[in-house]
């Protein structure tokens, strides 16, 4: 993902839940932005709304080989 398809968002914090997401990060040895990415996209794909990363990378090459 490049970083033009990025959007920004704000999400509020309180101090508890601050915290927990910088202690999760660091036991994941990812920077809280990150980590928060990681437990949305988790979510999304749980919920049905988002296909496993792996299987977007498995349909991108099946699409870019049926263009060839």
């Amino acid at each position: 993902m490049t970083s033009s398809s990025l959007r920004r968002i704000v999400i509020r914090l309180d101090g508890a839940e601050r915290s927990a997401l910088a202690e999760l990060a660091e036991r994941e040895m990812r920077e809280p932005r990150d980590q928060v990415r990681y437990i949305l996209r988790r979510e999304l794909e749980r919920c049905g709304l988002l296909r496993p990363a792996d299987q977007q990378d498995i349909q991108v090459q099946a699409e870019q080989e049926a263009a060839r």
